[in-house]
Formats: structure tokens, C-alpha cells, sequence
């Protein structure tokens, strides 16, 4: 046996033991089954070869011949064909026309090799050796086989310059290299067969095509394409999978989707294939993510479907590796948060639905301890009114008593209106109409004109009006005498008769503090913010001693914030509380101001 017979037996065991490895490591991969289709045109070819020259006949060298054109006029088409399925180019093997343009002169140039004379034209008799014709279309065929197979080493030539990483640039290299060695070898020896011996050629075609498919073998696997029992596991798990699940390849093209992301996105397998990542999931807000780096990372956006509806998702990626550690590509996990976020809606609806029965039952009880409260404030003032217009009603009363009565009767009046007062400005502050009237206000004299009008009311007691910096401010001289009368009254309903009730008000430059001390027992510390409360007393509000409705503070308060202001109360040197408050300084253009309440 020459060694071109035993050249043809190599090629044959090397191209189908690669072919048949590549295949069984992932037979569902586009590159693997093309790589697997081109070694077999190469068995084809060395097997055509290697009946040529065992044949005894010259129809069986014929028939040799044309078994293994079929090989070699499809090797082209098969190069180019598993050239795109291996770079990002594959997008192309979704279109249509692309496989007649590819497959169409192949499947021509056969049909002419097994039906005409016109390329392999006949062969001497068995024992005499053979030697081959030279047809009319056997080197014209050569670029059915050239043309294709360039086109593919372009585009693997474009992937390289793009490619992400440094791996898949060797790779490229390697199908590269390979790919040129075995088109220029094999012009070579194809040339120089002319010049020798064409029985036994010490070397030929088949040679260097043998070694290109162990290079591209070496490429593929390489590629990091998983063997095939951890490829069904990978597959399985991909279609078991509850949430929705993309596998992208390095550049951030979708490889893989599970039925759930196809349920979830109405998008078929072969749209989302025709893909990226970017195309179906986008992040929240200013969040920029780059989903194709397989960077592992956790975030928040949303998925788009085919009826261009968003549907809320949080989204966790992480970078899909081979067993020696090399990046292919990415794992996108999609996790659909409607029925969470529906949830949250519904706790978030029964909290607010508890609030608001609970803020119902709390303006019920409010309204009724008001009703309650009123009723009790009333009774006194009633009595009077009563007692004294059925004594005025009898005549014959000296003047002194008249005069008493008449007294006794304008104080219950007084009573009455400043009950009807409270309740009205509660009314306002609650329903958010309380307008302030900015205007310049002295200190000394709103201070002045209240400690004069409570003196009437309150004739036991001293009210000393101690000076401070008498700087204007800004502030509603109606409502800040309201404050001021408020706290003044306090002080001496709480007051042993005859004490003093002091007032001063002192500045720090950005705001005045107005202080009323009064010489009571003074207030516990656990009640001094509950003071300032709606209704709130320190005693039962039903069966207090001083007479009112527990409002006045709480009107006070809210005018005092209404300026810009606080209010607060602490322990009185010397014994009893301290009311204060501060309003903001500064002068300037009357306006009508929105007290914010």
C-alpha cells in the first residue's frame, strides 16, 4: 500500500473521530454539528480518494471520483456555513436566502460532477493504474470551494478584531491560521500534481485538510462548549426552571431561553434569539448596567413584551463559565415582582384602610369628648343665665344686687363667647384655613394690650410686664395676642390668688421668645408635650376645677407654627411653669401670608 492509500485511510479515521467527538460533546450546538458536517465532507473526499485508487475497474474509479466531488465541492459551503455559526456573524444563518447563496453552486457543481464527463472524464482500465482526465469544469469548480471558504475566514477575520476577550481572539487566530494553511498548501500541491507523479503523490489535499479540521477541532472545544451529559443537565435546568432565564453569549446576544420567559414576554425562541439582553430588559431610572459583562449583580427594571407592555422585574446576572474558568457568556434570572408588588399594594390598602377606620374612631371620639366638654363648659354659664334673668324678672331688688347680677350675667356672656371662639378657631386650624396677616409688631405693645384686657377678667392678681429688646418682627398682631391672652389666662386660672404672673420677651437676633411665668404647681414632665394636645387637661377634662374646653393651647400652638415658631413650657425659677414661644424677627412689606396649616 503507497502511502497516498494510506494517506486517504488517515484522513478518513482522523476526520471522523473528530467529527464524532465534537458532535457528542454538545450535538445541539449549531458550531459543533457544522464542524461535525465538514469532516464528513472531508471523509467524503478521502473516501472517493482512496476508491480511485483501490478500484480495479474504471467505472468503480468513476463512481470513486464522484463520491468524493461530493465531499469536496461542499466543503466550501460547510466552511462558510460553520464559520458564521461560530462568530457573531450567525445572525446571518436566520435569514433565509442566506443557504442558497451558500449551498445552491455546491448542490449545482455536484449535480454536473454525477450526471457529465465535464469534470472527471475517464479512466484507464484496472491494472494498467489510472490516471485522471482533466474536464472542462475541474479547476472552474475549484472556486465553488475557494470563493465560499475565503468569505468565512473574512468574517472570522472581523470577529477577532471585535471579540471581548483575549480567548476568543486566540481561537479565531487558530481557525485562521488554519484555514489560510490548508487554501494555500493545497493551491500548492494542487499546482505542483500537474508537474508529478499524479498516481502516488507523496503528499496531497487531504493531508491539510485533516490537520485544519483537528485545529478547528481544537478551537471549538476550546470555545468552552459543555460536554454532553453537563449540556442536558444545563438545558434541563434551563427548562425547569420557574422564573424566567436568558443565557447570552459574550457580546450580550440571547443563546437560550426558558419556556417561562417565553410565556412571560409572548416573544418564540427564534425572536428572542434574534435578540440581546437590551432588547427585552432595561433598569430603572439613571441605573446603567452592562448585562453582557456577566458581572454578578442584582437590580431593578423592567421587562418588555411583544404587546410593548413593562412588566415590573428585578433582575439577577452572573457571568456562565467553562470548567477551566473561561467567561462564555452571561445567565440573566428574571424574577416577575407583579404578584409581589400586588401584595405590598394590598398590605399597604389594609394599612391605610386600618388607619383611616382608626383616624375615624379617633375624630368620633374627639368629636364626642368636644360635644362632652362643651356640654359641661355650658352648664355654669346656662345656670346663670337662668338663675339671674328669673331673679331680675321678680323686680324689687336694691342696686347692689342688680348691679351684681348684671355683673354676673356679662361674665357668663364672656364665658359663653370665648367657648364659641375656641370651638370656631379649632374649626379653622383643623380644616387648613388659618390665613395669617403679617404685619410689624412691637413687642411691648401686643403684650401690653393682653396683660390689659386678662387684668379685668382676673383682678386677683398681679401681671408685672418685665421689658426686653423691643426689635419689630413680623407676625399677626390678632393672632399673637390670641397666643399671648391664651397663655396669660392659664397662668392665672392655675395661680394662687394674689400671686404674680410675670411677662417678659427677649431676641437673639433671628428670632423673639415671649415668656409667661405663672406661680402654680406646675406641670409633670410627662405632660408637657400632651399639653399642647386637642381636649387634653391634666385633669379629667369632666370633672376638672378651672373652667374650659382644653383647646386654648392647641389653638395656640398651631398659630405659633403657623409663624415659624415653637412653643413649649418648663419649670419657672422660683416655682411654677414657664410658657414660651418664638417668633421669627425681621421688618418688612405688610402681605397676606398662608399660615400653612
Amino acid at each position: 500500500m503507497d502511502f497516498a492509500t494510506i494517506n486517504c485511510v488517515i484522513a478518513i479515521v482522523v476526520n471522523l473521530a473528530v467529527g464524532v467527538f465534537v458532535l457528542l460533546r454538545a450535538p445541539r450546538e449549531t458550531v459543533n454539528r457544522m464542524l461535525a458536517l465538514l469532516t464528513l465532507a472531508l471523509v467524503l473526499t478521502a473516501a472517493g480518494e482512496l476508491v480511485m485508487r483501490l478500484a480495479d475497474t474504471g467505472r468503480v474509479i468513476l463512481l470513486g471520483a464522484r463520491v468524493g466531488a461530493i465531499g469536496w465541492l461542499f466543503l466550501g459551503a460547510l466552511g462558510l456555513h460553520f464559520m458564521l455559526a461560530f462568530t457573531w456573524h450567525k445572525a446571518l444563518l436566520r435569514k433565509w436566502w442566506i443557504y442558497p447563496l451558500m449551498y445552491a453552486p455546491s448542490l449545482a457543481a455536484v449535480v454536473i460532477a454525477w450526471t457529465t464527463g465535464l469534470i472527471y472524464e475517464g479512466f484507464r482500465d484496472a491494472g494498467q493504474g489510472f490516471v485522471e482526465v482533466e474536464g472542462a469544469l475541474r479547476y472552474p469548480a475549484v472556486i465553488v470551494v475557494f470563493v465560499p471558504f475565503v468569505l468565512g475566514l473574512y468574517f472570522v477575520w472581523r470577529f477577532r478584531r471585535s471579540a471581548p476577550t483575549w480567548d476568543d481572539r486566540q481561537d479565531a487566530l487558530v481557525i485562521l491560521i488554519a484555514g489560510l494553511a490548508m487554501l494555500i498548501l493545497s493551491f500548492i500541491t494542487d499546482a505542483l500534481l500537474i508537474f508529478v507523479n499524479k498516481e502516488n503523490p507523496p503528499v496531497n489535499i487531504l493531508t491539510f485538510s485533516t490537520l485544519m479540521s483537528l485545529a478547528l477541532a481544537y478551537a471549538v472545544t476550546r470555545h468552552g462548549f459543555l460536554g454532553s451529559s453537563t449540556s442536558v443537565m444545563g438545558r434541563t435546568l434551563v427548562r425547569i426552571m420557574m422564573d424566567p432565564l436568558l443565557v447570552l453569549d459574550a457580546r450580550g446576544a440571547i443563546k437560550r431561553s426558558n419556556p417561562a420567559m417565553k410565556e412571560m414576554t409572548g416573544f418564540s425562541q427564534k425572536q428572542l434569539e434574534s435578540m440581546t439582553a437590551q432588547d427585552v430588559l432595561r433598569p430603572d431610572g439613571e441605573t446603567v448596567v452592562d448585562i453582557a459583562a456577566g458581572t454578578p449583580s442584582r437590580w431593578s427594571g423592567v421587562c418588555l413584551t411583544s404587546l410593548e407592555e413593562e412588566i415590573p422585574v428585578i433582575v439577577n446576572t452572573g457571568a456562565l463559565k467553562s470548567g477551566s474558568g473561561r467567561r462564555l457568556g452571561s445567565v440573566v434570572v428574571v424574577h416577575d415582582i407583579r404578584a409581589t408588588m400586588e401584595r405590598l399594594l394590598a398590605e399597604e390598602n389594609a394599612r391605610v384602610a386600618l388607619v383611616r377606620v382608626d383616624a375615624e374612631r379617633r375624630h368620633a371620639e374627639t368629636l364626642q369628648d368636644m360635644i362632652d366638654v362643651a356640654c359641661h363648659e355650658l352648664r355654669t354659664p346656662a345656670a346663670v343665665f337662668k338663675g339671674y334673668s328669673a331673679l331680675l324678672s321678680y323686680g324689687g331688688l336694691d342696686e347692689e344686687t342688680r348691679q351684681a347680677a348684671l355683673e354676673s350675667l356679662d361674665s357668663a356672656a364672656d364665658r359663653v363667647t370665648r367657648l364659641a371662639d375656641s370651638l370656631l378657631e379649632t374649626s379653622i386650624i383643623s380644616s387648613g384655613r388659618l390665613r395669617l396677616t403679617l404685619k410689624e409688631v412691637v413687642p411691648s405693645e401686643v403684650v401690653g394690650d393682653s396683660v390689659r384686657l386678662i387684668e379685668k377678667q382676673f383682678a386677683g392678681h398681679r401681671f408685672a410686664i418685665e421689658g426686653g429688646a423691643d426689635r419689630p418682627l413680623r407676625a399677626d398682631p390678632d393672632m399673637l395676642e390670641w397666643v399671648l391672652i391664651v397663655l396669660l389666662e392659664n397662668a392665672a386660672k392655675f395661680s394662687p390668688e394674689g400671686s404674680e404672673v410675670r411677662t417678659w420677651w427677649e431676641g437673639d437676633g433671628e428670632q423673639t421668645f415671649f415668656h409667661v411665668c405663672d406661680r402654680g404647681e406646675g406641670i409633670p414632665e410627662e405632660h408637657r408635650e400632651a399639653v399642647f394636645d386637642r381636649f387634653y387637661q391634666v385633669e379629667d377634662p369632666l370633672h376638672h376645677s378651672h373652667p374650659g374646653l382644653g383647646l386654648g393651647l392647641f389653638i395656640a400652638k398651631r398659630i405659633v407654627e403657623a409663624h415659624g415658631g415653637e412653643i413649649a413650657v418648663r419649670d419657672c425659677p422660683g416655682g411654677g411653669s414657664d410658657f414660651y414661644f418664638s417668633i421669627p424677627g425681621g421688618a418688612g412689606e405688610d402681605e397676606n401670608a398662608d399660615g400653612g396649616l
